[in-house]
Parts: structure tokens; C-alpha cells; sequence
């Protein structure tokens, strides 16, 4: 590189570049936000006050994270594209094999800043009534799920006095825009800045950027199949160090775990206002007629008065 001045925007660009393309999302336009849960997410949720921020490699959908460095590995190595060969084998290296941290690796003396290593994650999606969400969360033994409505924007407003590295995104799912991105990102002009040896601390500065964002990314990423879900994801990053402090530590910032089909998953958790708790929603595979009053009374017990319940519109025969 020439000169400071084009080191620094490249390095501002990328380090910035996630919140710029995938801008952060404050939930203004959308008056709600549904939370989907089990029968007992739902009871420990009212009665905790509490949300959970689970540790983002025990999602759902195991794919998440590969379906990204599937799509980065398309766009680098299609010829078209030409990128330079040293610059696609450091992508392989440091981008597509997860078990390599350029952060700890023997040629990296010193990272702009401790990587990121743990994100964990709160679910929501903009459709109140979603069939293939109320297929997830009814696989209990009568077949029941609930979801929960809150006002997104102050939502966002309170997870982020609780934590103030939390940051709000709507997941993308149109592949064009993913690859148009990921082609924003690499095709700046990188892939022709690598051949000058004495360039090595520059090139190792901008791997360890593009890790960083690619480490986020593939948590807002998703294939198409999933569209329907429409999610917005509340998102905490966490270095290694902070991870461990919190494992140790007790208190609101303490990182606990549940039992999910045997394997304990790390959570965080947020409290929040029950004034955002706007109304709980019922899954198509109840229809007890006393549903609706024995929420409302659950509900008021435990100091949420103003809530409303709606019954999904979702037509099952039996």
C-alpha cells in the first residue's frame, strides 16, 4: 500500500463495513416482535422477567454457520471474480477453517484487538402467526406453544442498558444480497494488495478484520428455505476472556446453562420491562376454551396487567 491514509480507510471500511451494509436494526416500523417458546419458556419467562441470550453455536438450524463459508468459498474461487492466489488461500486458511484463529496464530505478534470468540443470541421473528415456527415449538406432548409480542424498539432499548455490546439485525436471506455483500467486503480492492512481502503485518491486519465480521455475519446470514421464519436476532459478542470472567462470576452478567436434549447450553439473560410485553400468542394446537382467561391470570399474577391474547388463525384439522 501507498500510504497510511489507504491502509486506514481499507481497515476502517472493513472494520466498519458490517454495520454500514448490515446496518444494525432499532425496530422502528415495527411495532412487534415475537418471541416463540415452549410451554415451559413461556412459564419461566413470565415468571423470571428474564429473556435468554443462548450461546449461538447450539442454535437450532446446525447449519447456520457453514451455510455462510459455503457461499464465501462460491464467490472466491469463482473465476470470473480473479482474486488473487495468495489472497484465497489466506481466506481458506483464516476465513473458511473455523479451527484456525489468526489471533493465536505464531505469525500474528500482536491483533488490533481481542477477537471475538462467543455470540449469544435472542429470537424473535416480525410474524406473529408463523406455521413453521409453531411446528418447532409444539414438540412436546400435547403439542402446545406460545409466543410473546413485544414493542421492538424499546425492547432494543433495554436489552442495551443491560448490555451495552448488544446489537439488533434482521437476518438476510435473499442470496443476492448476501453474495453482493460478501463481493462489497472482498472486492475492494484487497485482492491486489498482497504481493509485497514487506506488506505482511498489513495483509495479517485485514485477515484478522475479515474474520471478525464473517464471525458475525453467519449469524444474520441464512439460506432462503428459512424465509418464512422472518427473525430478527438480538446479538451479544464475547471475547474468550470475558467468556471465562462470566463463567466464573455470579450475578446478572453470569453465564449459566439448560439442559437441552442432554447437552447443557451457556445462556445469558435480560431483564425487561413488563410495560414491552404487549400480548401473548397461542399455537393453533390448543383450543381449550379457558386458555385465554388462564394466561390473563398467570399473567396478572405475576405483574404483567395490560397483555392480550390471540389465538392463532392457522387452520389444523385433528
Amino acid at each position: 500500500m501507498n500510504n497510511e491514509k489507504e491502509l486506514s480507510d481499507l481497515l476502517y471500511f472493513i472494520h466498519k463495513g458490517f454495520d454500514e451494509y448490515i446496518k444494525p436494526f432499532d425496530g422502528k416500523g415495527y411495532i412487534e416482535c415475537f418471541h416463540y417458546t415452549s410451554p415451559e419458556g413461556f412459564k419461566n419467562i413470565i415468571e423470571t422477567n428474564k429473556l435468554r441470550f443462548c450461546d449461538a453455536k447450539y442454535l437450532n438450524d446446525a447449519s447456520e454457520g457453514q451455510y455462510l463459508y459455503n457461499l464465501i468459498e462460491e464467490r472466491i474461487t469463482n473465476p470470473l471474480k480473479k482474486y488473487n492466489h495468495r489472497f484465497v488461500s489466506l481466506i481458506k486458511k483464516y476465513i473458511l477453517n473455523q479451527d484456525v484463529n489468526i489471533e493465536n496464530d505464531n505469525e500474528q505478534d500482536n491483533a488490533p484487538f481481542e477477537l471475538p470468540s462467543h455470540y449469544f443470541v435472542c429470537c424473535f421473528s416480525c410474524n406473529h402467526d408463523s406455521l413453521s415456527l409453531w411446528n418447532y415449538y409444539t414438540k412436546t406432548i400435547n403439542s402446545i406453544g406460545y409466543n410473546l409480542g413485544f414493542q421492538t424498539d424499546l425492547l432494543s432499548e433495554t436489552f442495551a442498558k443491560h448490555w451495552e455490546q448488544v446489537k439488533c439485525y434482521k437476518v438476510v436471506y435473499d442470496k443476492k444480497a448476501q453474495e453482493d455483500y460478501i463481493d462489497s467486503i472482498l472486492g475492494i480492492g484487497l485482492s491486489n494488495k498482497w504481493e509485497s512481502d514487506n506488506e505482511d503485518f498489513v495483509r495479517k491486519d485485514l485477515i484478522f478484520y475479515l474474520q471478525v465480521i464473517f464471525n458475525k455475519m453467519k449469524y444474520i446470514f441464512k439460506n432462503s428455505a428459512f424465509k418464512d421464519e422472518n427473525e430478527i436476532r438480538f446479538l451479544i459478542e464475547m471475547s474468550e476472556q470475558d467468556f471465562q470472567k462470566n463463567l466464573i462470576k455470579k450475578g446478572d452478567d453470569e453465564i449459566k446453562f439448560y439442559n437441552k436434549n442432554g447437552v447443557m447450553v451457556p445462556y445469558l439473560e435480560s431483564s425487561f420491562d413488563k410495560s414491552l410485553l404487549i400480548h401473548v400468542g397461542v399455537s393453533p394446537t390448543i383450543k381449550n376454551n379457558n386458555i385465554d382467561q388462564s394466561i390473563k391470570l398467570f399473567a396478572q399474577k405475576n405483574g404483567y396487567n395490560k397483555i392480550t391474547v390471540n389465538r392463532s388463525n392457522i387452520p389444523l384439522q385433528f
